[in-house]
């Protein structure tokens, strides 16, 4: 008798453990929501807190895609502005890093497509057109001369 107790109670457990994981969810913790909600509400040194944990980051990001320190620079100070003032669309489906990243990438792209037209206005080339053109190496091969 003994043992048909221990086998109910083993199956008693058995269901709560699965009830319990069919109800709980993965919860996930996102590690900078407290300093989202403090730059919602404008807290005082909540801006300070965002370049300091953010604006190294967001800087590698930018020198890699903009290849320069200057643009990398800007980058940084025109993405963590975009996110001091945008805060109120932050809706928090995705961790406040990502956001933070996206909006980061944007601004990079944005400086490296206006820095691509303004060297073709401003000095009338581009970079891809000072390097050396396939066409015109196969034109001088196929044509035998030499420049």
């Amino acid at each position: 008798m003994e043992s048909h107790d221990v086998a109910m109670e083993r199956r008693a457990q058995e269901s709560t453990v699965t009830d319990m994981s069919r109800t709980c969810r993965r919860v996930t913790v996102d590690r900078d929501a407290d300093l989202a909600e403090r730059l919602c509400r404008h807290e005082p040194g909540a801006t300070e807190a965002l370049v300091a944990v953010y604006g190294d980051r967001v800087y590698r990001l930018a020198i890699g895609i903009t290849g320069n320190r200057s643009d990398a620079e800007e980058v940084v100070q025109d993405a963590l502005w975009t996110v001091v003032r945008r805060i109120e669309t932050f809706r928090g489906d995705a961790a406040f890093a990502s956001w933070v990243y996206r909006i980061s990438v944007n601004a990079a792209y944005q400086k490296r497509r206006a820095r691509g037209s303004c060297e073709t206005r401003c000095h009338g080339t581009t970079l891809a057109s000072r390097s050396r053109r396939p066409a015109r190496t196969f034109t001088r091969i196929a044509t035998g001369r030499r420049d």
